[in-house]
């Protein structure tokens, strides 16, 4: 296992009662090795960086002035599970629940004045010592490490997955003047000290180097290396983590997701994904469990099979439900590979029977496509991507009409949209420049520039409308007099509490005659404003919005589902439709505020 970092704080109160040596001589009487220290008086506003966490709490402005009371001691350890130790020796949050032996429980009594700080995860000391230490920390081999560590049984300790891949990359590629492959010892010790960056000494690569050079011959290669690191595990019986509840039946790492993927059979956790620092790990949940799995790169997704005799295919980032499923075996399925070159898929089964699935699709852009619009006056499909490429497609033939290219001039598009006429083409790109276009013959018909340059990614109507990762809503007038626009009001939210606008990037917009406008921003967070007023008139979240992931709360498109028949009344309550990365649609009742359906 790869030694870990953590921020350990001696806060004022220890500071100021002299307890900084003592804090240190227990860290360093368990073996860790100190890599950073120093005594400071940090500002309110890095303060409530650290403790951002927090900052809706009630106590959290006193919080601040009590660590702004004086300097603090800021320090970073190294060694192995330093994390989940170092909090052992801390103590508990509340020193009178801590244990007699940590230093909260033999020096502390009010959780107020709990002396230190020590960081809850690797991923937030790693953020933590970031914050503290941008200038970086000390890295160095300590003598006494060989006696803390047992090193000669555990040479894992200093190596992951992404050293081993080097490793064996270099070996292959050296030769010696004989034809040889092997590493004599100087070139040994040369090529480890590169790869693991002074994470063995001197003498510690000589002595790895002797044990696995066995026969005496003065070489090592790959085989005795690898041979050697694989007997060393075998004895192994460290338990990480348990991922599965039944046998797991094939375990893969996949370079491009960073990730190693196992699967068995079981309906809870049929597939999980598990990254290499073992922050998370995510499941896909199948009747019956999954059998075999494979990686397809590009596009990219997930292709499962099982016992349900279905493949199904799955959006590696949004695993709450599979972007398509294909059936047709007739039995259960036991085996899936991916021929890339070819892009097939096959598939074999009990029942001796395999599928060669084959899909193929005429490639329309030469980069990513943004957006594809059909337009209902010219029975069209208009479609912009990343290069600025703007094609027009006749829906029937499905053959190409026109294009126009570099639309932005080097700027990738973002969003695209139709004028409320479907006549006029928008588009917005990175820089924040909005465009209006007459997209049967590449003319650019007027240019409106926001005040920033913020990326720019939907608009809409009569009034011209940009939102993005700004968190700003940019309103144009759609005067036809002028050939350049700048916005004529903009709107950041300017009310409080539930109602302040939103706090991360706007992802899609709607509007609704006569006045209402709805954005919605990756957070999962709808916002209703008056687009006359500039009033905020509610904010819409669904009921357990923070208990999803990061990934699944995105709100990915917004829509009011407008019928013009019905339009003609004006109390006519019209719903709004939200899609979600969590494979849902919900619909909400703007008028009253809350969800209908989901």
């Amino acid at each position: 296992m790869s030694q870990e970092r953590t921020y350990i704080m001696v806060k004022p109160d220890g500071v100021q009662r002299g307890l900084v040596g003592e804090i240190i001589k227990r860290f360093e009487s368990k073996g860790f090795k100190l890599a950073a220290l120093k005594l400071t008086s940090p500002g309110k506003s890095h303060l409530e960086k650290h403790y951002a966490d927090l900052a809706t709490k009630k106590f959290f402005p006193g919080l601040i002035e009590y660590m702004t009371s004086g300097p603090v001691v800021a320090m970073v350890w190294v060694g192995k599970g330093v994390v989940k130790a170092g909090r052992v020796l801390l103590g508990e949050t509340n020193p009178l629940s801590s244990l007699p032996g940590t230093i909260r429980g033999d020096f502390a009594v009010d959780i107020g004045r709990n002396i230190c700080h020590g960081s809850d995860s690797v991923e937030s000391a790693e953020h933590e010592i970031a914050l503290w230490f941008p200038e970086g920390v000390q890295t160095y081999t300590r003598s006494v490490d060989s006696w803390i560590y047992d090193f000669n049984s555990d040479v894992q300790q200093y190596m992951n997955i992404q050293h081993f891949e080097q490793l064996m990359q270099t070996f292959h590629a050296h030769k010696n003047e004989d034809g040889s492959s092997g590493f004599d010892i100087d070139k040994f010790r040369e090529v480890f000290g590169k790869v693991l960056g002074g994470g063995l000494s001197y003498d510690q690569m000589t002595m790895l180097f002797m044990k696995i050079d066995a026969n005496s011959d003065g070489t090592v290669d790959w085989d005795e290396f690898s041979t050697y690191m694989m007997a060393g595990s075998m004895g192994e019986t460290e338990h990480l983590r348990k991922i599965h509840n039944d046998w797991v039946l094939k375990v893969q790492y996949y370079q491009e997701m960073n990730s190693f993927v196992s699967c068995a059979s079981e309906n809870t956790k049929s597939l999980a994904i598990g990254d290499l620092e073992r922050k998370t790990v995510r499941y896909i949940h199948v009747p019956k469990g999954i059998k075999c799995f494979d990686v397809c790169r590009r596009p990219s997704f997930l292709v499962t099979g099982g016992k349900d005799k279905i493949i199904r295919l799955w959006n590696p980032y949004v695993l709450s439900k599979p972007a398509g499923n294909l059936p047709g075996h007739n039995a259960a399925i036991m085996n899936l590979i991916v021929n890339h070159e070819e892009s097939q898929l096959i598939s074999l089964s009990e029942d001796k029977l395999y599928k060669n699935l084959r899909h193929t699709v005429a490639r329309s852009h030469d980069a990513g496509v943004i957006s594809a619009l059909f337009n209902e006056n010219f029975h069209q499909v208009v479609s912009g991507c990343q290069s600025g490429t703007v094609s027009i497609w006749d829906l029937a033939s499905g053959d190409k009409i026109f294009s126009f290219h570099n639309a932005h001039g080097k700027l990738e598009i973002t969003a695209m949209c139709f004028d409320i006429s479907g006549r006029r083409l928008v588009t917005g790109s990175r820089d924040g420049i909005v465009k209006m276009w007459n997209f049967n013959n590449g003319m650019i018909l007027r240019k409106m520039m926001k005040p920033n340059t913020f990326e720019a990614t939907d608009g809409s109507n009569h009034y011209i409308i940009a939102v993005g990762w700004d968190k700003k809503i940019t309103i144009f007038v759609d005067d036809p007099d002028h050939f350049e626009t700048h916005p004529v009001r903009i709107l950041n939210g300017s009310g409080w509490g539930t109602h302040k606008g939103h706090e991360d990037d706007i992802s899609s917009v709607a509007f609704c005659p006569p006045n209402i406008l709805a954005t919605s921003s990756v957070d999962g967070v709808i916002v209703v404003w008056n687009l006359e007023s500039g009033y905020i008139k509610l904010t819409l979240r669904e009921p357990f919005l923070e208990l999803r992931s990061k990934e699944e709360k995105v709100v990915e498109k917004i829509l009011f589902l407008q019928n013009p028949e019905r339009m003609a009344s004006r109390w006519h309550k019209i719903p709004l439709l939200s899609c979600h990365a969590d494979g849902y649609l919900r619909f909400w009742d703007i008028y009253e505020g809350c969800m209908v359906y989901e």
